[in-house]
């Protein structure tokens, strides 16, 4: 009996043997094969060691002959998260390696014992422990590859050898403690240190190392703010392990262990350098995609550009950023207000063309530190009739609810309770889609919105501008014609949005960046070119020349720039605690806001924001060639009279204006009735961007490029018209014989 027993056990120990060869034999084959197959990539070695050296990021412009400038330097600062390890005191070291990785002195990045020990784990089904090493989890770290998977634990295994080939273990230490989560928002031992104890890491003695050592394994059931006994066991579980392995005696176990700890919650900025709004903007940019296309971890990404040697092309103008710098640190450029607190203002400037942004200002003054809030990008306000545009017009004339001259009912209304009022509490009765953009008028904004509807207009915005800071709520005539929205809109965005008007309507996601290259000159990230078609080329055009009107002779007066075609909207909120300009040239688009941090009534004469543009773009201007807007491709000249808008005859002064198909007026002018003469003034230092502005007949100044630079023309011979300038646009002739043809593809 006694000998079939020992028979039955010594199969089993044979069979037991054979499953756990087999096993491994497959576990190898199947190593290999995902060694052969899976692309791992060691480049990431290189950007470690550039982190390790504490290499200062640089960020370049392109000057004007198109060579690549240093326009600043991101500087690895001693008071960043990042500490050496020479500051970092042994018994953290220690601690660590004692609750982590016991044997980590001795592997090559993998410890054998522990990984068989895990892999026997998951094949039996028992328990088993954790395989990785320090090494291994500084791999995870890095490359961010968190996948819950076996091929997943392979790369991870190649990737520690050959880490292990290239840094020392000093240095994979260094990187480790500076990078592992500790709780609490805390990358890397600096910070925890300053947050639990409000102290730095080399002022820790050991029963605070080891409290912080504890943390790693479970960082929300062992950080020692939210679960102090938790994080007690825990250190009691190190310096237990710290005695087994000879790193600390007896005695200072036992005072270890009896030391009572004082945590103090402490916030504390651990930067000291200072970049422009603009750099800020593009460190943000670079660590999310690092962290978002190139799958680095994010603490990794913020250590990469704050000290891994990067070189950041970006696409800041250094002579737009001067300018409005010098506009913006300047404090006569803003009016003079009471009370202790001064308003603010932001803004940016695109190439529409490109989306590239060229110059960003978060603030009034100069720049106070570092990491500051910026207000262009970071605080959404209430935009206004800035938004009509995007919102009504654009949409309006893109659907064919409206063209510019179509006529539309500025007339108490009641919708459902809802009784709005335009600026100035007053009625015309009807008006003209241009003119009531050019008065700003609401009433005629809320019927168009009607027309084209509240669901359209909110996709034109969120799904073609993409708006990222509207919500369903924000879905009605109030928000999407008047501006009231819930939370409201950012500079930035909208700086984005009214490119697409001189860009034939197409809309480019803005980019701060180009491409960032490693120290060696591996390029490790490339802006994508993204964009889509928001409003048809006819619409876009018709659309600049409402916003050209709306300077020239509406609540945009004052700010057109010398020499160039000028176009924009201004934007004044409900309770007037926002003001808003958003206008472009043929060369750049530039959005400004301006108002309290904490809303309240601005009391100040015009429109501040308007004329802090007027004041960046002289400069930015200055030296350009002069320039107007482009035509559209597919359509021709119209002659239109410039008294009454309609066709023109042989007896009208003329000037010459493009439609989409469609669009163009029918009727001919009659000059009996029509031809009178009615003035309108310039709106230059209004108050409000609603106050009435005439009768609205006087016109944009004559096409320069059209026959006889649009003044009075003899009729035709022939009464055909050319096309997409090929032949001189259509002349005017006396109608019933002779009618001026409308040539339009």
């Amino acid at each position: 009996m006694k000998q079939k027993n020992k028979s039955g056990k010594s199969k089993k120990i044979l069979k037991t043997t054979f499953i756990t060869l087999a096993t491994i034999a497959v576990m190898l084959i199947c190593i290999f094969v995902i060694w052969l197959t899976t692309g791992v990539d060691f480049g990431m070695v290189d950007t470690v060691k550039n982190i390790t050296l504490k290499i200062n990021t640089t960020v370049y412009s392109t000057s004007a002959d198109g060579k690549d400038e240093v326009y600043e330097q991101i500087i690895a600062s001693e008071n960043r998260v990042w500490v050496s390890i020479d500051d970092i005191p042994q018994e953290m070291q220690n601690a660590i390696v004692a609750i982590e990785d016991e044997r980590f002195y001795k592997h090559k990045g993998v410890d054998v014992k522990r990984t068989l020990g895990a892999v026997w784990g998951e094949f039996t089904g028992g328990s088993g422990y954790g395989g990785s090493t320090l090494t291994q989890q500084l791999v995870k770290n890095i490359t961010g590859d968190r996948e819950r998977t076996k091929a997943r634990k392979i790369r991870e295994i190649f990737r520690a050898l050959e880490l292990e080939k290239t840094l020392d273990k000093s240095e994979i230490l260094e990187l480790y403690l500076n990078t592992v989560y500790f709780g609490q928002g805390c990358y890397g031992v600096e910070t925890a240190s300053n947050k639990y104890f409000g102290k730095s890491i080399k002022e820790l003695d050991l029963a605070e190392c080891a409290s912080i050592a504890g943390i790693t394994q479970y960082p929300t059931l062992y950080e020692p703010l939210g679960n102090p006994e938790e994080n007690k066991k825990k250190q009691h579980l190190v310096l237990d392990k710290m005695e087994e392995l000879g790193f600390i005696t007896d005695v200072e176990h036992d005072e270890a262990y009896d030391e009572e700890l004082v945590f103090t919650e402490n916030n504390v900025d651990t930067t000291n350098t200072q970049n422009s709004y603009f750099v800020e903007k593009v460190i943000n940019d670079v660590i999310t995609d690092l962290t978002e296309k190139a799958g680095y971890n994010k603490s990794i990404a913020t250590q990469m550009v704050y000290g891994g040697g990067l070189k950041i092309y970006s696409t800041v103008d250094a002579k737009v950023q001067k300018a409005m710098e010098e506009v913006f640190e300047n404090e006569a450029s803003f009016p003079k207000t009471s009370g202790d607190v001064k308003p603010e203002s932001a803004m940016v400037i695109t190439d529409p063309y490109t989306g590239e942004v060229k110059g960003i200002v978060g603030g009034r003054g100069k720049k106070s530190g570092s990491m500051v809030l910026n207000r262009a990008t970071q605080s959404p306000r209430q935009p206004g009739s800035s938004i009509k545009p995007l919102s009504v017009y654009g949409p309006g004339i893109d659907t064919g609810k409206v063209t510019q001259y179509t006529v539309i009912k500025d007339e108490p209304i009641n919708i459902n309770g809802w009784t709005p009022k335009n600026y100035d509490g007053t009625f015309e009765g009807s008006m003209t889609v241009m003119r009531a953009l050019q008065k700003s008028q609401n009433i005629p904004a809320i019927n168009i919105l009607q027309m084209v509807g509240v669901d359209r207009s909110y996709e034109y915005l969120t799904q073609k501008m993409h708006f990222t800071t509207l919500d369903e709520n924000d879905r009605n005539l109030a928000a999407l014609a008047l501006g009231g929205m819930t939370r409201g809109v950012t500079v930035y965005e909208m700086a984005a949005a009214y490119s697409v008007f001189p860009n034939k309507g197409v809309y480019n996601k803005p980019k701060t960046y180009t491409k960032v290259t490693d120290s060696t000159g591996k390029i490790i990230l490339e802006a994508s070119n993204s964009s889509n078609v928001v409003f048809s080329e006819n619409s876009a055009y018709t659309m600049r020349n409402l916003l050209k009107n709306a300077v020239e002779n509406g609540t945009g007066g004052g700010s057109k720039i010398s020499g160039m075609d000028t176009a924009g909207k201004t934007g004044t909120t409900d309770k007037d605690s926002d003001r808003w300009f958003a206008a472009f040239t043929p060369y750049y688009c530039g959005v400004v806001w301006f108002g309290y941090d904490v809303p309240q009534k601005i009391v100040v004469s015009g429109n501040p924001a308007l004329k802090l543009w007027k004041a960046v773009m002289d400069k930015v201007h200055k030296g350009l060639d002069p320039k107007t807007f482009d035509k559209p491709s597919k359509s021709s000249a119209t002659a239109l009279c410039t008294q009454s808008r309609k066709l023109a005859t042989g007896e009208c002064e003329v000037y010459y204006e493009y439609f989409s198909k469609g669009s163009a007026p029918t009727v001919y002018c009659n000059p009996s009735t029509d031809h009178h003469k009615k003035t309108d003034e310039n709106t230059e230092g209004e108050n409000t961007e609603n106050t009435p502005q005439g009768d609205g007949t006087k016109l944009p100044p004559p096409d320069a490029n059209a026959p006889n630079g649009g003044q009075t023309a003899n009729p035709p011979s022939q009464g055909t018209g050319g096309s997409n300038g090929q032949n001189p646009p259509p002349q005017p002739s006396t109608p019933p014989n002779n009618q001026p043809t409308v040539n339009l593809d």
